[in-house]
């Protein structure tokens, strides 16, 4: 009954937008606006990449060998050497005096078939046969017990996870996985985590995982309401969506190629610098506040944009690391380069809420473009009805209709 209230609610809308020149215009312009900002000529991460890293060559290898979008690799080779840092017991002592752990939590959302497990095996093959030891294998786990079971067995390391919505959605229900959710929040602060069974008693001191999610992004941002992406355990995960690059056709990509040679070297000569403790000088203060403020996006709640932020000083660490620097001492300019990568999480924080909060009518509309382009790339002759057919949220004519004129408009344009 209440869907079809809902319905008809959707109906009267279109209705009346379809009669009215002046609403029909704006939410047409609206939508135009929101379609133009997220096109992208030149790859944005360019300015977070240090020329002659390791950063620089495996990107550089991805841009020319693949069409796949950059963000994965990039991300990638942080999420690596932050399990490998995790696993040697590196950590960092900040300006006051704390302890930081070189944790990230991390959500890559991308189209499907974006080439992430190949990304991965490509970049892990290519560094050092030791990167397998840090990864912890949650693949298979389906309940609170197993995760428990395998994190006593393994405290720190890397965890890479597809289908990263299905997982929250498993762990925030009453089902068998439900308390993995407490043993991340005791895991993102460190905390020692304590399970008595009728057998065993686990205990897991100061346990750290970096986690790198993986989710198409349309099944992401049509699924999560705004209001789980800003309570306080969404908002331990930095965002990033990673979309296609209309300059690299994926037809001029019918084989991904990547070259390790020398790969290798380049790692071998990054950790063999690797200090078991670093710290932060007394001007990398100074640029942390000044990025602080100078970052900030208004359509970002302060609760989330602060722990965007707190990422500053892990990302600084590995961007020290990274750019071979021999010393332990953070520096400005590692604070510099920091501020580059988080500027991607801020306005992907913002484009996701964007995207969660969404109108039912924006949505309709954007599944609409997609069904059209799918039917191109098939061969086939878009039609109103073939659209009707394939977006079962446009269930009337009148709504078909407006969907139809919009998608013919943003197709001339």
């Amino acid at each position: 009954m209440g869907k079809k209230k809902d319905n008809r609610k959707q109906t009267l809308l279109f209705e009346q937008i379809e009669k009215n020149e002046e609403a029909r215009k704006y939410v047409s312009d609206v939508l135009s606006f929101r379609k133009e900002k997220t096109k992208i000529n030149d790859w944005r991460g360019v300015i977070a990449v240090p020329p002659g890293s390791i950063l620089d060559s495996i990107i550089g290898q991805f841009y020319q060998n693949t069409n796949i979008p950059l963000e994965i690799p990039f991300f990638l080779i942080f999420h690596i050497l932050s399990g490998y840092l995790l696993s040697n017991d590196v950590i960092l002592e900040d300006q006051r005096g704390e302890i930081i752990l070189p944790d990230f939590w991390t959500v890559i959302l991308a189209s499907s078939g974006a080439g992430k497990t190949w990304s991965f095996k490509s970049i892990r093959n290519a560094l050092s046969k030791e990167i397998e030891n840090i990864e912890f294998d949650g693949t298979g786990i389906v309940s609170s017990a197993a995760f428990i079971k395998k994190l006593s067995q393994q405290g720190k390391g890397l965890w890479i996870r597809d289908e990263f919505l299905q997982f929250l959605n498993s762990i925030q229900s009453n089902g068998p996985m439900s308390e993995i959710k407490d043993y991340l929040l005791r895991i993102y602060d460190n905390e020692k985590i304590t399970r008595e069974t009728k057998k065993d008693t686990y205990t897991i001191n100061e346990p750290a995982l970096t986690i790198l999610g993986f989710n198409v992004t349309d099944t992401f941002t049509e699924n999560i309401p705004v209001d789980n992406l800003i309570d306080g355990f969404a908002q331990r995960f930095g965002y990033c969506i990673a979309d296609k690059d209309p300059n690299r056709n994926f037809l001029d990509y019918p084989i991904w190629s990547f070259d390790p040679a020398g790969l290798d070297q380049k790692w071998n000569k990054i950790v063999s610098n690797i200090h078991k403790k670093y710290k932060c000088s007394s001007e990398s203060q100074y640029a942390f506040i000044k990025a602080f403020r100078s970052l900030y996006k208004s359509n970002i709640d302060e609760s989330f944009y602060r722990r965007i932020f707190w990422r500053a000083n892990k990302y600084a660490l590995v961007y020290h690391i990274i750019r071979e620097k021999v010393n332990n001492i953070l520096d400005e300019e590692d604070y510099a380069w920091a501020a580059r990568a988080l500027s991607m999480h801020i306005e992907d924080a913002g484009r996701l809420l964007a995207a969660a909060g969404m109108s039912e009518l924006e949505k309709i509309i954007i599944r609409g473009e997609k069904s059209y382009h799918q039917l191109i790339q098939k061969g086939e002759k878009p039609t109103i009805r073939r659209i009707m057919q394939n977006v079962r949220s446009i269930s009337n004519m009148s709504i078909a209709r407006f969907v139809w004129a919009h998608i013919d408009k943003s197709v001339k344009t």
